[in-house]
Parts: structure tokens; C-alpha cells; sequence
């Protein structure tokens, strides 16, 4: 047994899944959390991912139990915790999910005994029934806040809001885009299965790959540049801006660069900016890993005038938002976001869409996109937009895998299979 593991009675991955509940986040894809062995890194992220997915299914199952609300924090994500592997962890024995949970709460001067007590109780009962209609299958057997729930069905029907849900549920795998300038997505894929890493084709294209199995991001071929880390809704707005794209084009907010080396790998000169010098320097990594030249890098806050002398025929506008079409990857988004979060990255929203689209040439085109699905965030903004400028107009991407809805938008709906969600319109100035 470890030092660590002698002091807090807890293994280092349940200590750094109780870290990340309190005090950061639990990303998928990150190699591993400091500190750690790749398997204690793997069940740590397992494990705080897993409670802030399910959540609402764990504390509807603790409140036969005790009263949560009268708990403090701590308490409450330590009884998550332990909950959690007595649920649906099968390979972990109850013993030893009650035994270091508690060995955790005296470490950190919670209520042990208490936390003892409660867990001993639902290792001797079976899980609760959950709901399966209405709004309490959304917000208790779903786990989703009530608030949002309720967004979702107003917005999209019962029936679409479930899909959503359902996805954000899911673990959803790494995608894998290739770095076509050195190999292509079907001899990617054939290398990586060489290296013990299993993936499969994406719907989106042939160089956009699926990771069903191993670790990428400790491969050769991560080490030699040959793909780099991409969500699907990353991957198709750079398609839909690729479809439209005339050089030089602007990517206003740059950071990680998955988007503007996709569309650098498609030959065009590139113009990346970032509010910051550390947010360009993730860029600087990758392409510097890709060995990738041509793109140009440009500190520039976009809440304010763009620092360019001159315009630019394609402009990608990826705007900060709430994150709510991407549940599944980050779950803790649907906990923290609230309804006033929305309006207030509506109210910036417009405003780099103000000052991008200041930037962009006479016939040229701006992609706007953000990676969520809520009104506000997107065809409000676009259509509020068009209304103050007549000099703008909708127009189709020439990217046929992707179809714009009767509005002239492009929405794509997380559901079972496919977790992102997005939204992306395609403006042109008209003069």
C-alpha cells in the first residue's frame, strides 16, 4: 500500500475524483490527471465524469437516505462518490466503495460517520425505480436540472429533448482528425490499429476517425503528428467554412486550433487570433506537432475593434457560449450553467459577431457557430443581427454533408451516437 493510500484511507484515484468534483473539471482525453498512473488517472476522470452525468439518478437514490439539502458540500459529493461505485461500478466490491469513501471524508474532515451510515443502508437495498414519461423522466432518470428540462422541451418537444439527454449520458469517444498533409484518414487508421488503438470511420468523412479502443495520445502517431484531437462539431463547421472559404481567412477565436489547421490542411492561408498569448501558445504546440506552417497568429480580443488594417473574404467566428451542445463531453456544464449565463453570452455574441463581421470584404462570408443548441445563442443572435444590417444576408454552405433547416441554418442534435450539438449560420455581405 501506498504512503498516500495509508494517510486518506482512500486509493489516489478516488482522492483526485473527489478533487475534481470540488474543486475543477474531469475532461475527457486528458492524458492523465498529474501525479497519477494512467489507470488511476483513467478511473478518476471515470469516476467524476460518471457523478456529474448521473447526478440527478444518484441523489434521487440518497434522499431515501438522508436529507441532502442539510449537508454541506463535501459531504454531499462524498456520498455521490461512494454511491456512485456501489451503483454502476460492478468490478469495485461494496466493501471497498464504503470503506474509502469514508477513509476520504475523515481525510478531509467531513461527517465519516454519518457517510458510513448511509452508504452501509444503500449497499443493502436495491437502486430505486426511476420515472419513464413526462418531465421527471428528463430531470430524474435523464439527469437533467429542472430548468433545463423544461428549456428543452419548450424548445425542441418531449421527444428530441429525451435524444438529448439519452446522449449526454454516454461517454462519448476522442475523434481523431487526420493530418492529411502526411497521411490520409483510411492509412491513419490502419497505423493506429498497428499500435494497439482501435478506430472506426465517422459519418462526417473519411478523416475524421472514431477511437473504440486504447490510448491515442500515447501512440506514434500522436507523437509524429499525424492527427490531432477534434470534436464533431468542430469538425464540421471547419467543413462548412471550408466549403465557403477564399484565402485568407480569419479564425477570431483560435484556441486549441483543431479548426484552423483543419482548414489549413485544405490549402487556404490562415489568420488565427486569441484573446491571449497562452491561449495562441496551445496553437503554437500543435501546429509546431503537425509541423504545420502558413498560419499566422494574432493576439485579439474580438469585445473589442480587431486590430487589422485590412478585410478578409472568410471570416470563422466559433463564439464563446454556453457549451450546452456538448453535455456529454464536459457534463459538468449542465450543473454550473444557469438561464442568466445564456443571456449574458448572448449580449457578447453579438458583439463579436459586430466587430468580425466589420472585417469581412465586400461578397465575402462569415461562418457564425457556437457549440450549443439555445435560441439565444443562435438564431437570435444571427437574425437580430441581419435586422441592424442590410449589407448582410444568409447564404448555404457548399458542403453537401451538411444541410441547412428551413431557416437556412445548420443544427445538428446530440442523440444515442452522436453526443455533439451545434449550430451555424453562413452570412454574406452583400456590399
Amino acid at each position: 500500500m501506498s504512503p498516500e493510500r495509508r494517510r486518506s484511507g482512500a486509493s489516489p484515484a478516488r482522492e483526485a475524483a473527489f478533487s475534481l468534483l470540488r474543486y475543477g473539471r474531469a475532461r475527457p482525453g486528458d492524458d492523465r490527471q498529474p501525479g497519477l498512473s494512467e489507470a488511476d488517472s483513467s478511473l478518476a476522470t471515470e469516476l467524476a465524469q460518471g457523478i456529474l452525468r448521473r447526478r440527478a439518478i444518484i441523489d434521487h437514490d440518497l434522499k431515501r437516505f438522508v436529507h441532502l439539502a442539510s449537508l454541506d458540500p463535501a459531504t454531499r459529493d462524498l456520498l455521490r462518490l461512494g454511491l456512485y461505485q456501489l451503483r454502476f461500478l460492478t468490478r469495485v466490491p461494496d466493501y471497498a466503495a464504503v470503506d474509502e469513501t469514508v477513509g476520504l471524508a475523515r481525510r478531509h474532515g467531513a461527517n465519516h460517520r454519518l457517510v458510513n451510515a448511509v452508504l452501509r443502508r444503500a449497499a443493502g437495498r436495491p437502486q430505486p425505480e426511476l420515472p419513464q414519461e413526462g418531465l421527471e423522466l428528463l430531470t430524474v432518470t435523464l439527469s437533467m436540472p429542472p430548468w433545463l428540462a423544461r428549456r428543452w422541451v419548450r424548445s425542441y418537444g418531449q421527444a428530441r429533448a429525451e435524444d438529448y439527454a439519452r446522449a449526454a449520458l454516454e461517454h462519448p469517444p476522442l475523434h481523431l482528425a487526420a493530418n492529411t498533409a502526411g497521411m490520409a484518414g483510411v492509412a491513419l487508421a490502419e497505423r493506429l490499429r498497428s499500435e494497439g488503438v482501435d478506430v472506426g470511420e465517422h459519418p462526417y468523412g473519411p478523416h475524421l476517425l472514431r477511437v473504440l479502443a486504447g490510448n491515442p495520445l500515447r501512440s506514434a502517431s500522436f507523437a509524429d503528428g499525424l492527427f490531432y484531437v477534434m470534436g464533431e462539431s468542430s469538425y464540421a463547421v471547419s467543413e462548412i467554412a471550408a466549403s465557403v472559404g477564399a484565402a485568407p481567412l480569419l479564425d477570431c477565436c483560435a484556441s486549441p486550433g483543431g479548426k484552423l489547421i483543419q482548414l489549413r490542411l485544405g490549402g487556404l492561408e490562415v489568420f488565427g487570433t486569441d484573446v491571449s498569448y497562452q491561449k495562441l501558445d496551445l496553437v503554437r504546440q500543435n501546429l509546431r506537432r503537425m509541423r504545420i506552417r502558413g498560419v499566422h497568429l494574432v493576439v485579439a480580443d474580438f469585445r473589442q475593434k480587431p486590430p487589422f488594417g485590412r478585410s478578409f473574404p472568410t471570416i470563422l467566428l466559433d463564439a464563446p457560449c454556453s457549451g450546452l451542445g456538448v453535455v456529454a463531453k464536459l457534463p459538468e456544464i449542465k450543473w454550473r450553467v444557469r438561464p442568466a449565463d445564456i443571456q449574458r453570452l448572448a449580449t457578447q455574441q453579438a458583439l463579436l459577431l459586430e466587430n468580425a463581421f466589420s472585417l469581412l470584404s465586400r461578397a465575402g462570408h462569415l461562418v457564425y457557430s457556437v457549440c450549443s443548441l439555445e435560441p439565444e445563442e443562435g438564431e437570435k443572435v444571427v437574425n437580430a443581427f441581419l435586422a441592424r444590417h442590410r449589407e448582410a444576408e444568409l447564404a448555404r454552405a457548399g458542403q453537401e454533408a451538411f444541410l441547412a433547416d428551413s431557416g437556412g441554418f445548420y443544427r445538428f442534435f446530440p442523440r444515442p451516437g452522436m453526443q455533439d450539438g451545434f449550430f451555424a449560420a453562413v452570412l454574406k455581405r452583400t456590399r
